[in-house]
């Protein structure tokens, strides 16, 4: 006993300190254990009530859509029986009937003495017809069944003769008893109803794909239990499912179901009661180091302060920025070797002096006390240049960042001073401030250059619009004249012509004054542009109304060239938000181009669509003769135009395409081409969207 004794007292503390909370983790594990098997025990029962309640429902509808079919055709039977001769003609009536109804009857058919004779619908259940049930296999033994109990019996599922597969419920028909000693008359037959194998399913829920259960059935020709399995997966019923029967008339099917992925073996909240007890384990662990680890922190503070304060010391030397310590009366207490490079002092020479006598000018001696003072008394730090003397005599500029240093019971026992020279700065300073002044009195010398250049090009431009402006009167005043008066001596008003050599030449009178004066207003309008003055009068402008009125504008020069003008506009009628006059010029322009450019016997196509970004794009092909890429560069160029050796296109002007490309930009728009030599041009003119009217 009493080396026990001794043993036990030379076990350590820090072990001791485990017996109690070693005892209280062996209940907590029991515990965790208790609720996680009574929480999973009562999750799997909830479970269990779920499925059956759900696979209950399940079978319900089954079973109803089932007697309901059943229940659908016994009209027809009780007429068959009463009407044993009844036609075809009569059976497809009553039929149909049923079939009118929302059932999932695919076809009925009757079997008079077992062989079918009547079929309803009739159209691709033909090869049924004349099907001995006596002498199918398949068949036989269900048919045989159902005359044997003399009532339904529902067997399948079953490939079916005329296709697919189904539920064929079959009913005896007995003809009436000709007096009432029978109790029925003579066996006539089978009425043979096909429930369609897919719409049950459906009907019953089995094809809801939010249905949370899985589900397989068995009982073949409604045997039960003892059926084969027909739906589902068969491992089902090897995996302790829930089990129900459906009802059938003379028979049963029986459900199996299970949750979809299986039964749950651990409950959720498993999970929620692991992590409550390891919560509480570390709870325990951590409460029974508490005292064990403070002791340590303080070892291990202890000690990283010493290092601490080891590692500042050296960094205090090393640092690059000079580190001064001054206690209340600003004596230098430390002086690191950046502050020895920066005024000339050894530590030896400066630790112990006043700060006025080794950095500070004497002429602001009584400042720097004022400063230091004011910082002790508002414990904060402060940043400040002054200048400041070097041991040699130099004075240099310096940054210096004081902050106070204050004892455990938050009282200021020194300052610490942070320096750098930043004399070179400074001087570096003022020599960028002198450039900048330079460089400003520059840009103010350009600046009035600049002015002065505005001046002039807007004094250029102004005399460019006075020179248009005056050259379109002078000029459109005689070209009006030249071209009345020859209109006048073409149409004979004063006499006819002597001959036709007169004739021609005052066609060529008119028709050059006419392109002079085109030429001139295409000049105006591309001024007009480029000067920011061309005022548009928008409003909102029906594009089908004035693509007609455009091409009855260039149909006489399309007959001419023998050129086919096609509109795909039809129905479609965009209305756009834009000038009427100038959309009327842009696609006069374009029209013009197309046919011009286009041979004998080619088309110009014109049509139009809303993109799905909801612009609107007007285009114009041709199967004329098409340009390079280099071309449409030129073409889009004021009065350049396109030669080709093999063409004698010369007139125009060259502004026909830029003036255009200027209209529809002046819309908001853009203009696109799309070009092949000898294969034809594509022109796109496409609208914003915000101008599409609303």
């Amino acid at each position: 006993m009493l080396a026990q004794i001794n043993n036990r007292k030379t076990i350590p503390s820090s072990i001791r300190h485990w017996y109690a909370p070693i005892f209280a983790v062996g209940l907590l594990i029991a515990a965790v254990i208790y609720f996680e098997q009574a929480d999973t025990k009562q999750f799997q029962q909830e479970e269990k009530v779920s499925v059956v309640n759900k696979l209950s429902t399940v079978r319900a509808r089954m079973e109803g859509v089932i007697n309901g079919n059943l229940l659908s055709i016994t009209g027809l039977t009780a007429e068959i029986a009463l009407n044993p001769e009844i036609s075809q003609e009569e059976f497809s009536r009553f039929a149909q009937i049923i079939l009118a109804q929302k059932t999932q009857i695919r076809n009925i058919a009757a079997a008079r003495d077992m062989v079918i004779t009547h079929m309803y619908p009739m159209k691709g259940n033909e090869k049924a017809l004349g099907l001995d049930y006596r002498k199918n296999k398949k068949q036989r033994a269900a048919a045989l069944k159902a005359k044997e109990v003399g009532s339904i019996f529902v067997a399948g599922p079953v490939n079916l003769v005329q296709g697919g597969r189904g539920f064929i419920a079959r009913t005896p028909i007995f003809e009436a008893a000709k007096d009432k000693t029978e109790n029925q008359g003579r066996f006539w037959g089978l009425v043979s109803t096909v429930i369609d194998f897919d719409r049950l399913y459906t009907a019953a829920g089995l094809s809801d794909p939010n249905l949370p259960i899985e589900i397989a059935i068995r009982g073949h020709d409604s045997s039960g239990a003892k059926g084969n399995i027909f739906y589902g997966d068969p491992g089902l019923f090897e995996s302790v499912p829930v089990l129900l029967d459906v009802s059938l008339p003379n028979g049963s099917w029986q459900l199996a179901a299970a949750p979809k992925g299986g039964w749950t073996h651990e409950a959720p909240n498993a999970t929620a009661i692991r992590s409550a007890g390891v919560i509480v384990l570390l709870l325990i662990v951590w409460l029974t180091y508490y005292r064990e680890r403070q002791r340590k922190e303080k070892e291990f503070v202890e000690k990283a302060l010493r290092e601490s304060e080891a590692r500042l010391s050296l960094h205090i030397q090393n640092t690059p920025l000079g580190c001064i310590s001054w206690d209340v009366n600003f004596h230098c207490t430390e002086w690191n070797n950046a502050a020895e490079k920066i005024f000339g002092y050894s530590a030896d020479e400066a630790i112990g002096h006043h700060a006025s006598g080794i950095v500070v000018p004497a002429s602001i001696k009584d400042d720097i006390n004022d400063l230091y003072r004011l910082l002790l008394e508002q414990k904060g730090g402060s940043r400040s240049t002054n200048e400041n003397n070097t041991k040699d005599g130099r004075t240099i500029i310096c940054d210096w960042y004081n902050t106070p240093i204050v004892d455990k019971n938050g009282m200021v026992i020194g300052v610490t001073s942070l320096v750098q020279d930043i004399t070179e700065r400074k001087l570096a300073e003022k020599e960028l401030a002198r450039h900048q002044d330079h460089l400003q009195e520059l840009v103010q010398e350009q600046t009035s250059e600049l002015k002065t250049a505005k001046d002039i090009s807007e004094s250029a431009n102004r005399a460019k619009s006075e020179f248009l402006a005056n050259m379109s009167h002078e000029l459109r005043t005689p070209l009006n004249a030249i071209i009345g008066f020859s209109e006048t001596l073409k149409q004979g008003i004063f006499g006819p012509l002597s001959n036709e050599k007169q004739q021609d030449y005052m066609n060529d009178i008119h028709g050059s004054g006419q392109h002079l004066l085109d030429v001139i207003n295409d000049i105006l309008d591309v001024s007009a542009i480029e000067a920011d003055k061309l005022e548009l009068d928008e409003s909102d402008v029906d594009i089908n109304g004035v693509v007609e009125a455009s091409l009855l504008l260039i149909k006489s020069r399309a007959e001419q060239g023998r050129v086919e003008l096609i509109n795909t506009f039809n129905n479609y009628r965009p209305i756009i938000r834009a000038d009427e006059r100038r959309m009327k010029q842009v696609l006069v322009n374009l029209l013009s181009n197309a046919v011009k450019f286009t041979n004998v016997g080619g088309t110009v196509t014109i049509g139009a669509e809303t993109n799905d970004d909801g612009s609107t794009t007007i285009h114009i092909a041709d199967t004329g003769i098409g340009m390079s890429a280099e071309e449409i560069a030129q073409a889009m160029e004021p009065f350049k135009q396109i030669h080709r050796k093999d063409k004698n296109i010369n007139d125009g002007t060259g502004l026909g395409l830029p003036l255009t490309q200027k209209l529809v930009e002046a819309h908001g728009g853009k203009l696109m081409i799309e070009s092949e030599p000898d294969i034809g041009t594509m022109v796109k003119v496409e609208f914003p969207k915000n101008k599409a009217a609303i």
